[in-house]
Formats: structure tokens, sequence, C-alpha cells
């Protein structure tokens, strides 16, 4: 049977076209087509019924929380991918581990009934989630310089018509759904939210427990060390560090219905909380008075059923006699300090002006920290002197009734500034972190046992500080900040993408103070809008960014 060269079939006026297995000279037909019969509806008896009312229920369940997780985790594989792939490491792609996860984690009925049901309920959902990538891709569709953020706008369209269900179903009552424990904040990071401390994602997640919070912490802190997006980081997780340091020296103004003008900080700060306090002193201690002898009864006899306030001469005594008990060293040390430091500031009619009072008092408390530093018997001595400054202020309230509440709250934000100014001396530029506010707290602590039982004033504060605004990594760092160099090298992989290139573009407007405090509110206990958004950026993120791909 002869051949034609050029197409190497049979060269024959009948039969078989060998390479198609068709006559010779047919068309090839078109490939048969599966046409799926459509399914039946389901038999109506009590296991589809039963399953119809129960099966879709859970299916949702299960997807809301399955949602958010599969995002998550996609994102996570769109910025590890390029950095393993340059490691020439095997990678899947991120769309297929969202719909991998999210089918594993999501229950599928089991009965026609629950099948038929899942299919009525979710068909508005499906379409709701085309408009949304259609609508997203529509917004995307930008070329040029504004490309980048043309790409994230898209992704907050997708973001926003996706959060829509989420949304209708917080307000219907399903406000007890996972996602609802997860974002609650930890107590150190509310009490840092309630004190208006505006804190980056990172530090969020810095104060909570988990590998996941963990990573994003340790992933934010290392980006600092990255040129250029490093330094939009590192200025707001500065930004609050300033913050506390603020905050901190306004409590204890407000305390006297003060604070600091709008934008000190730094030792300038530090310098205009104590002219402010010193003020305030200086108005209101020439107007006070103190006596050795007299107390609010004077010679009267007590009460019936009541006890005669002693005079301040008496304590003073009281604990001189107290003192017979330490060895002869520290009796001299504390007569040196009765007699020169309080009796001869006192003049002969046992008076005193407000002034010199308070003179006394901060001689007794350096004294008592002095000797409180030492052994068993200096720090015998040391609780002895701070009695008897307690005894001298309750002298000045019983002395001065008109003013003591304004004496109360002036010790009060005095005290309060010290650990401040403490901090502040600590530092190189007057800014005090948690941390170092905590070891300042600790260098003026009078008493070492209530501060080992976390006791001390504003030790929790400092403490819950430190656990979230620390700026430190636990270890090194070095595979956090390889990682990200990795992806940023040379513009690379995560610059080239077009998800990363929106995020380093919007980098400055995301850590910006409004937006980090609309990431916090939702990050932390967000209301019902925050529910649907927490679990819909993910997916609206990942879905725009890859049709942007």
């Amino acid at each position: 049977m002869p051949f034609d060269l050029d197409t190497a079939k049979p060269v024959v006026s009948g039969g078989f076209d060998l390479s198609s297995a068709l006559p010779a000279g047919a068309k090839p037909h078109a490939p048969p087509v599966d046409i799926a019969e459509p399914e039946k509806p389901p038999e109506i008896n009590a296991t589809n019924i039963l399953g119809a009312g129960l099966e879709p229920a859970m299916a949702m369940a299960t997807g809301a929380l399955a949602q958010p997780v599969s995002g998550l985790i996609g994102l996570g594989a769109m910025a590890v991918n390029p950095i393993l792939e340059k490691f020439g490491l095997k990678t899947t792609p991120a769309g297929t581990l969202v719909r991998n996860v999210g089918s594993a984690m999501t229950y599928q009925p089991r009965t026609a009934g629950g099948r038929a049901a899942l299919n009525t309920l979710s068909y508005p959902f499906q379409k709701l989630e085309q408009g949304a990538d259609w609508a997203g891709q529509k917004m995307a569709n930008v070329k040029g310089p504004y490309a980048p953020a043309a790409n994230v706008m898209g992704a907050g369209v997708n973001t926003a018509i996706q959060a829509i269900p989420q949304l209708l179903l917080g307000r219907l009552g399903a406000t007890n759904l996972p996602v609802r424990g997860e974002l609650t904040a930890p107590p150190n990071v509310q009490m840092l939210a309630n004190r208006g401390i505006t804190m980056t994602p990172g530090q969020i997640m810095q104060g909570r427990s988990g590998v996941g919070p963990r990573m994003v912490s340790r992933m934010e802190q290392a980006a600092q060390s990255i040129p250029g997006p490093g330094d939009v980081i590192k200025g707001a997780r500065s930004r609050a560090v300033r913050d506390f340091h603020t905050m901190y020296l306004n409590e204890a103004l407000q305390i006297v219905g003060e604070q600091l003008p709008k934008g000190a900080t730094g030792r300038a700060a530090v310098s205009k909380a104590y002219a402010i306090l010193d003020e305030k002193w200086k108005t209101l201690l020439p107007k006070m008075k103190g006596d050795l002898e007299l107390s609010p009864q004077g010679n009267l006899l007590p009460p019936p059923g009541g006890a005669r306030t002693p005079k301040f001469i008496d304590e003073i005594e009281k604990v001189r006699q107290m003192g017979k008990n330490l060895p002869r060293q520290q009796q001299r040390d504390l007569n040196r300090i009765i007699n020169d430091e309080i009796l001869g500031k006192f003049n002969k009619a046992g008076l005193a002006p407000g002034e010199t009072v308070k003179a006394i008092g901060e001689i007794l408390k350096k004294e008592a920290a002095n000797f409180k530093r030492g052994g068993p018997y200096e720090r015998n001595l040391g609780d002895a002197i701070s009695e008897l400054n307690a005894s001298m202020n309750r002298m000045l309230q019983r002395q001065n009734p008109q003013f003591a509440t304004q004496l109360r709250e002036l010790e009060s934000a005095y005290g309060k500034y010290k650990n401040a100014e403490k901090a502040a001396e600590m530092t190189k530029d007057g800014v005090f972190s948690p941390s170092v506010l905590d070891r300042a707290i600790r260098i003026r602590s009078q008493n070492k046992g209530k501060f080992a039982r976390g006791e001390q004033r504003d030790q929790a504060l400092a403490e819950a500080g430190s656990s979230v605004l620390g700026d430190t990594l636990a270890d090194s760092g070095t595979p956090y900040r390889i990682a990200l160099m990795e992806a940023l090298a040379g513009g690379g992989a995560l610059a080239g993408h077009p998800m990363g290139a929106a995020l380093l573009a919007g980098l400055p407007a995301l850590y910006s103070r409004p937006a980090l405090r609309g990431m916090q509110s939702m990050l932390m206990r967000p209301p019902n809008v925050g529910h649907a958004a927490a679990r819909a950026a993910p997916i609206g993120a990942l879905e725009q960014a890859q049709q942007g791909q």
C-alpha cells in the first residue's frame, strides 16, 4: 500500500485513514460530551429530612471557621513561596492551599437531603462571591504607576462585598463564633489600649500566646532592619513607646487636673511635668503649717469610747524608743535624724511652715531608701525612718484639714512623677520604655518583697507594657531577617508580586496612626463589622492578588 511521505497517510481511494481511524476523507467528529443527568430530588424519608435540617448548619459553621484560616494560610504561602523557590524547594500554590485547607476543614453533607438543602442555601453566596471577584478585578484593572494602589483598592472592594454575609450573620445574633474568642485582647494589650496607646499588629500579637501570633510579632520586629519598609515599621513601633512615655507623665499630672502641652516628649516633657507639679507645691505649701505639739483635740479629754489622737511629738518619741532595740550605730543614726532633720527644723514653739515640712519629708525619704539597701539592721532603721515620715504626713493633714485632699493628690502625683523621672534618667533622650520604667520602679522600691509580689505602684502597667511594646527578639532574629531580605532583595520576589508590590506601596499608610487605630480596634474586640472584615479580608485580598497575577 503506497504512502504519502508528507503526511505519512496511506494513499487509497477508500477504506480508513490509519492516523485517525476514520474513513478516508471524512472530517473528525467533535468529541463526545458527557451530559450529566440532573440530580434527582432526594427521597422524602427521616434520614434526608434530618440531614436537611442539621447538615447545612454544620457545613456553614465549619466553613465560617475554615474561611479565615485557609485565607491566612494562603496569604502566608504567597509570602513564603518565592523564598522557598529561591532555595529550590517545592512549593504549593497559594490558591491550592486555600482550597485544600478550606475543603478539609468544612463539613460535607452525607445525606442527599443535606446536600440539596446546602446547595439551595449556598447559591446566593456563590453568586455574591462571583460578583465580589468581578468587582474587585474591575477596580484593580488599572495600569501604570497607580496599579499597586488600584490593586489594594480592588482587594478592599472584594473584601467589603464578601463581608456582607458575615455582617448579616452578626446582626442576626451569631456573635459567638470562634473568631470572637480569638480576637478578644488579652489583659496586657487591653490595659495599654485603655490608656490610648496605639500599637502595631506585631505589638498586639506579641501580647498573645500561640505560635501564629508570635511569628507575626517576630517577623514585624525583624522587618525593622530592612531599609525602606523597616523604617516605616520602626517608626510606628517607636511611636507606641513614645505614646507610653507621654501617657505615663500625663497620668501623673491628671491627678491634679493638669496635662502636658500637645507634642511635648522626651526630656522636655519630663521637665514640663516637674515644673507643673513644682508650681502646685509652691502654691499649696505656704498655706500649710506643721506643729509638733498640737493635734485636732489639743489637750482635751478623748470623746467617750474614743482614743485621743497622738501628737506628732509623741509618735516621734515612740519611734525613738523602738530604736533602742537596734545596735548602737543604728541608734546613733536614728537619733541624729530625729534631732537634726526633724526637731531641729521646727522653731521653739514647735511650728514649721509647709515648705519646711515638705523639705523634711524629702530628706526622710532619701535616708530611708539608702538604709533599706543595707543589711538587716540598716533595713530596720530604714523602716523606722519611713514611719517617721508617715507620722509627719498624718500630722500635716490633721493640722491642715482644708487642704488634706489637695495634699494627698499632690503627693500621689509627685510619687508617680518620681518613677518617670528615674526612668528618664536611665535613657539617652528622656523617652523611657515600659521596661525602663519597670527597672526604675524596682530601684525606687523601698519594699523589695512588695516588688517581688508585683504589688508596687504601676508595676503591673510597666510589666504589661514590656510584654507588648518590647523591642527585642527572643532570639537573634536572623532567620526572620534573612527570609525577609530574600523576599525584598533587589526589588525581588515579594516586591514583584502584585500583592507584595501593593503592600510595599501602601505600607506608610498602613502603619499611619489612623490606620493602626482602626486595625487595633478590629484585632482587639471587633464589632460585627470587624468580625465580618476579619473573616473576609484574607479571602478578598488573596483572591484579588491571584487575579492580578
